[in-house]
């Protein structure tokens, strides 16, 4: 039988989704080691502090801190954030099953690169769905698994990917909505869209909801629902009925209805919602800097996805001097684009300007790249040039991509191992002391990532330092050291690393000035200011343990 065109891209395009999962798979053996579990240089704490919050939720259905004594972290999170039943049976419904065997972090980046393998598939299949050659939409899965940012994302025990992945289907599906326009939509359809938009916005993270709700308001408007008061009743029925579950369900749970938690202290909302650049909106060197920012993270988080859209805006500058306008008027592209500039608006106004933030966009401005490309780009080039192009160009991503993951494979590992030695270290001097016939175990308080090796410690019960950044009540640091009984302190040595977190240098500064230092361990245990390529390994970290002989 001979093979047609259509056929030939189609089995190419396949060959590279193939690829695309060949790259995921090889990163896949850095997943637990690159970067360090809570790595200082993308998300200092953070991967812990999620998984804990997570694993809560799912075992006793109260989102908190279960180690942050003496923050309001360690309370409820309020019905705003306390709702995120989503993330916690996806990340912590595995951490509690296996709360005894496997770090908390080790199960998040698990969930994590099974989400990116999802993506993966799901930008190969959406593309299709949605017009674009077999053989392009190969491609877009290529270049979306061998972006640096994707990389990170996806050895993240964070839910930055399943953000990323819900506004993408979101988008997906109301691109073919809109295409058809002209179909009538029921009462039953506009209540089904203000609930399930609701639900998605609160269940998984509070970022979908300034993501989603800009997104919503347009579909409002663009698809009819404010031309009828019937309809826009029912789309804010269905609103106010997912809201009704969701805050009923979180005052069964934690008979509260707060919106921020029980405390009436800071919480972290308050900090995150003043840094969004749309609270200086008008102050031109507050945006131009945040520009500036997002161009710098698209340049070094996806740079070929970046050099896919400046050759595909260009052809379409070429498309239309000369005339010829039709493909770029075809309904769904026009669609795909109008929502996209809408999120990206979202992203670029209501996100902060931090790394880990850009997965929310980056599979929706793929997938968006992949459709503009093959409807401008790539139609404009003969068939067998076009599979020549995309081949070479997938074959040097990938082969790219290899090189990169096998650089940062060593020293990664030796990042790791410098901090279990470390860690094990000062472990077994806590062991030594512990006197097996008190009753109560002793309380630790230590900093990430060595709290990712304390974890499954039995014999201690661990403290997160955050109660300096916020704080749950108004005692001094030493009143609070002592309301939990806190024996001993494990500390790395770096006032770089400290000054990251509010509050905590004068919390070092008092362990350091009462306590008694019992012990110390030397190593490369960060990756502040060291690159996993060439990484500096001149100077060493310390890792000091503290005894607090008042407590």
């Amino acid at each position: 039988m001979e093979q047609t065109p259509e056929r030939t891209n189609l089995w190419i395009g396949r060959a590279l989704l193939l690829f695309a999962v060949f790259a995921l798979c090889w990163q896949a053996r850095s997943l637990y080691t690159f970067p360090i579990p809570d790595s200082v240089n993308y998300w200092y704490g953070d991967e812990s502090w999620l998984m804990f919050e997570a694993r809560a939720q799912a075992s006793d259905g109260v989102l908190r801190h279960p180690y942050a004594y003496g923050a309001t972290l360690n309370d409820q999170a309020g019905v705003l954030i306390g709702n995120s039943w989503g993330a916690s049976l996806l990340y912590g419904l595995p951490a509690f099953v296996f709360s005894h065997s496997f770090p908390a972090i080790a199960i998040g980046r698990t969930v994590t690169f099974g989400l990116a393998l999802l993506a993966v598939f799901a930008m190969f299949f959406i593309a299709l769905r949605l017009g674009v050659s077999p053989l392009v939409a190969g491609f877009a899965s290529i270049l979306l698994a061998t972006s640096p940012a994707f990389t990170i994302a996806s050895h993240s025990a964070r839910s930055d990917l399943l953000v990323g992945l819900v506004v993408m289907l979101v988008v997906a599906f109301f691109t073919r909505e809109l295409a058809k326009n002209q179909r009538e939509r029921s009462a039953k359809w506009w209540f089904g869209f203000g609930a399930i938009i609701t639900l998605l916005a609160l269940i998984f993270a509070i970022h979908l909801v300034t993501l989603l709700l800009p997104l919503a308001l347009f579909l409002l408007i663009r698809l009819g629902a404010f031309r009828n008061f019937k309809l826009l009743l029912a789309a804010l029925a269905g609103v106010v009925a997912a809201t009704i579950v969701l805050v009923g369900s979180y005052a069964l749970l934690t008979h509260d209805l707060s919106l921020f938690g029980t405390s009436g202290q800071h919480v972290q909302f308050v900090d995150v919602a003043a840094q969004k650049p749309f609270v200086r909106l008008f102050s031109r060197s507050v945006q131009l800097n945040n520009m500036a920012q997002r161009f710098a993270l698209l340049w070094s988080g996806a740079p070929a996805l970046m050099i896919l859209i400046v050759l595909s805006l260009i052809e379409v500058v070429v498309i239309m001097l000369r005339k010829r306008t039709d493909t770029l008027k075809e309904p769904r592209l026009r669609a795909l684009l109008t929502l996209t500039l809408i999120v990206g608006a979202s992203w670029l106004l209501l996100q902060g300007s931090i790394s880990y933030y850009m997965p929310h966009f980056l599979l929706l401005a793929v997938l968006a790249a992949a459709v503009l490309a093959d409807r401008s780009l790539f139609a404009s080039l003969r068939p067998l040039n076009a599979r020549a192009i995309i081949a070479s160009a997938a074959l040097v991503l990938l082969v790219m991509h290899v090189r990169e993951v096998d650089k940062t494979i060593a020293a990664s590992r030796f990042f790791s191992n410098e901090n279990q030695r470390a860690v094990s270290k000062l472990q077994n001097r806590i062991h030594s002391e512990i006197d097996s016939t008190k009753e109560h175990l002793p309380v630790v308080l230590a900093e990430s990532p060595a709290a990712y090796r304390l974890e499954l410690d039995s014999s201690i019960t661990l403290m997160s330092p955050l109660f300096p950044a916020f704080p749950k009540y108004d005692d001094s640091i030493a009143a609070t050291l002592a309301r939990y009984h806190v024996r001993y302190a494990l500390l790395y040595d770096g006032k770089e690393l400290h000054d990251n977190i509010a509050g905590v240098p004068k919390l070092t500064a008092y362990i350091e000035s009462r306590g008694t230092l019992v012990d110390t361990a030397m190593g490369i245990m960060f990756d502040m200011k060291r690159s996993y390529i060439h990484p500096d390994v001149s100077s060493q970290d310390t890792m000091k343990l503290y005894r607090l002989n008042a407590y």
